[in-house]
């Protein structure tokens, strides 16, 4: 007879290309995968790349990392590497890009659906680095040929849904992004029970509609090291071994 064990799973927010701190994070926490939500920091235009021999626990074991793009990733280069094709997509040894509307499934049923894409608060300044806009933005066309589903267990995705509340910190911002109403779709159709996100680079949580929803803080700050308040290690998926 099978036994079951529960999978230790590192949820992380924005990485920025900081992957010497994601790595020193998940040395410490040794996770068996790390789900990131969004700007993970692909940027092949700035020679920012994920490390060639991937991330690794203490012990050396490869840890596998699946993120969904988010405003500071070169979506248009993701977009060519992942062919049009809905499934996840191996960057680096370990290291996979999960496409709009992709679905990462356990033995046992439990299903992750990623919804990348954000519109940058620094629209402006990133436009004269990088010309990937409107591609960015999570768009309609996108949630078109999301998968048929009836529902999933988690969504991973950059921004937060429109009916999420967010802090009053935040509502200085003049950027409306479109990819929060495309969200609230994601939210109705597939009826998640947890929903994670990044992009904020703040903390804060609240209940969507019968859904956990928790927003993570950059999981690496500006000097390379993780930050607490932007990894959660989550342990609720049993899987048969």
């Amino acid at each position: 007879m099978s036994a079951k064990r529960i999978l230790s799973i590192l949820i992380a927010g924005d990485v920025h290309g900081f992957f010497s701190g994601l790595q020193e994070a998940i040395a410490h926490w040794s996770p068996d995968l790390v789900l990131q939500c969004g700007d993970f920091g692909y940027r092949p235009d700035l020679d920012m790349f994920p490390p060639e021999r991937g991330f690794r626990d203490k012990q050396g074991r490869l840890v596998p990392v699946h993120f969904c793009d988010g405003n500071h990733d070169d979506y248009k280069s993701l977009r060519r590497l992942a062919n049009a094709k809905l499934k996840a997509c191996e960057i680096a040894p370990g290291v996979f890009y999960q496409p709009r509307g992709s679905i990462l499934e356990f033995p046992g049923g439990f299903t992750i659906l990623f919804a990348g894409g954000a519109a940058g608060v620094d629209k402006d300044a990133q436009t004269r680095r990088n010309a990937s806009f409107p591609a960015e933005i999570l768009s309609k066309e996108d949630f078109a040929v999301f998968p048929g589903l009836p529902s999933v267990d988690m969504v991973i995705s950059h921004a937060a849904p429109a009916c999420a509340v967010l802090p009053p910190a935040l509502f200085s911002t003049d950027c409306p992004d479109p990819s929060r109403a495309v969200l609230d779709r994601v939210l109705r159709r597939y009826q998640p029970g947890l929903w994670f996100c990044g992009h904020y680079h703040l903390p804060f949580s609240g209940g969507l509609d019968r859904c956990i929803f928790r927003a993570l803080d950059c999981a690496v700050d500006e000097w390379d090291k993780p930050q607490q308040a932007g990894l959660m290690l989550f342990k609720g998926i049993p899987i048969q071994v």
